[in-house]
């Protein structure tokens, strides 16, 4: 009888427990990649994995998914420091916007390079972009889009992320948006 009680007890700390255990091999095997793909070794390997977890433990994303998007910052080129100081804005956007960490990296990544920008800018840019998004008829997906499409000619015509994001905002207000919007002003 005491087994029969004591049965989903034992079943349910045995699944929390194999639960512990395949998520620290699953960001085991993240931060595998992230050190593949960066390169990083010793104490830049240590910084890395102590940011993956700090997002793990400030967000509502996993020590994984911020592995992820370091993975995804080191996939696009950018050394350890360049990563760490980008990944905050990364994740920030991602989580106020509801994206995925691969397009929400795609956008910073394209952003920054295509306005000569530094990492230290990427806040900048993700609030800009999430300002413009959320005070008009667009989102910050479609501005990513329209960005592919506008930011190297916009940039070497001497306009900023500002200047840019606010016309793309005013299009999208008259329902032309993404690379539609990015193309069109590209034209002018």
């Amino acid at each position: 009888k005491i087994s029969q009680i004591t049965q989903p007890l034992t079943t349910g700390v045995i699944a929390i427990g194999t639960g512990a255990i395949t998520t620290a091999m699953s960001f085991e095997e993240a931060m595998a990649k992230v050190q593949a793909v960066s390169g990083a070794t010793g104490d830049d390997f240590d910084r890395l994995s102590q940011k993956a977890r700090q997002i793990g433990g400030d967000t509502q994303l996993s020590a994984s998914e911020g592995a992820e998007a370091l993975l995804l910052l080191a996939q696009a080129g950018y050394d350890t420091e360049t990563s760490l100081g980008m990944v905050d804005a990364v994740v920030d956007l991602a989580i106020a916007n509801q994206m995925d960490l691969a397009e929400a990296t795609e956008i910073v990544t394209a952003s920054i390079s295509s306005f000569n920008l530094e990492a230290k800018d990427a806040v900048g840019v993700t609030d800009v972009l999430s300002t413009v998004a959320s005070s008009s008829n667009s989102n910050v997906s479609d501005l990513g889009e329209a960005f592919k499409a506008v930011a190297p000619t916009a940039s070497a015509l001497g306009f900023s992320v500002e200047d840019t994001a606010i016309v793309l905002g005013l299009m999208a207000n008259q329902a032309i948006q993404g690379s539609e919007a990015g193309n069109g002003l590209k034209s002018v």
